[in-house]
């Protein structure tokens, strides 16, 4: 895939602090040099210049195996990036098609394979990740933008039915 062809120009920054309930970040840093990709794997720490973060990247990727509807990947959907993401909660409703087809990422399993092949083709495919950064952008617009959350919200405590807010979209 284009992971292998233009594997070279592949970079891999990761944001905020890595670490799960089995490793802490050094594991991560160690097993990045045994793999000989310190020049391609890079650990940015915690930062608050988030649009500069999103604007070098190609794709999104959200690899938690457990999270709410994730505010980073709304960031980086609003950014108009493409995103690949774990089945964490809201990921479908944010990413998979919509009755024309239209999606704004890929939602895969949590394994190592399925993300690598998603990212690879996604990587490979520069109208892809035209098409659905593009999608992600109309539909925070649409759906998650503050403006239509504190719509949904004033209705809600107004009276309306969450059925009617939903048959709104």
């Amino acid at each position: 895939g284009a992971m292998s062809a233009g594997g070279a120009s592949v970079h891999l920054l990761v944001a905020g602090q890595p670490g799960s309930r089995h490793h802490g970040a050094e594991h991560y840093r160690q097993r990045v040099r045994q793999l000989g990709l310190e020049d391609r794997v890079h650990f940015l720490g915690w930062r608050r210049d988030v649009q500069a973060v999103l604007a070098a990247l190609d794709v999104f990727v959200l690899t938690s195996d457990r999270e709410g509807m994730a505010n980073a990947m709304l960031e980086a959907m609003a950014a108009g990036l493409p995103v690949v993401s774990t089945p964490v909660s809201g990921a479908d409703e944010a990413l998979a098609p919509d009755g024309d087809g239209r999606s704004a990422g890929l939602v895969v399993p949590p394994e190592p394979r399925a993300l690598a092949e998603a990212v690879s083709g996604l990587l490979g495919s520069p109208e892809a990740r035209r098409s659905m950064g593009a999608e992600a952008m109309r539909r925070v617009r649409e759906r998650f933008s503050w403006d239509v959350m504190l719509d949904a919200w004033e209705g809600v405590l107004g009276g309306d039915s969450p059925a009617r807010w939903h048959q709104g979209r």
